[in-house]
């Protein structure tokens, strides 16, 4: 699963037409398309989710040991900007923060959907989907 979601990550930024150095392009043909994959950002832990608030802004998951975000990635900058106020996550094992889906009047009323996992007092863990609005770089509600 981890491969796919990186795979499918990799493809939806690569997308992006972003001019990069040539050195860092990466072009895979097949009969019907081409791919240019560009490096947008480095340095993550274990990306999950990803969707596009805005032409200019991707929001992605990224979940790890020491780590948990929903992180913003201006495409213009390529500035990657944790999201304040998330929930306490269970990040151990398989947990963490795992999927990130903007809602499709984001624009109207900046709801995102989002998945995680929270550890109960006797030990037990589930897997919780939430809702919160996206304002200056916070999430609220």
């Amino acid at each position: 699963m981890k491969i796919i979601t990186f795979l499918i990550c990799t493809l939806l930024i690569g997308c992006y037409s972003k001019p990069a150095p040539p050195e860092n392009k990466q072009i895979f043909s097949s009969s019907k398309a081409t791919f240019v994959i560009d490096t947008l950002a480095q340095d993550l832990k274990n990306p999950g989710g990803i969707d596009w608030l805005n032409a200019e802004t991707l929001i992605f998951s990224e979940r790890g040991d020491s780590i948990t975000n929903l992180n913003l990635l201006n495409l213009n900058t390529l500035k990657v900007t944790p999201l304040c106020n998330l929930p306490t996550v269970h990040r151990a094992g398989d947990g963490g923060m795992l999927d990130v889906l903007v809602h499709p009047q984001f624009a109207q009323n900046s709801f995102i959907y989002f998945a995680y996992s929270k550890l109960f007092e006797d030990s037990t863990s589930t897997l919780v989907v939430d809702r919160a609005k996206v304002k200056n770089n916070c999430l609220q509600e």
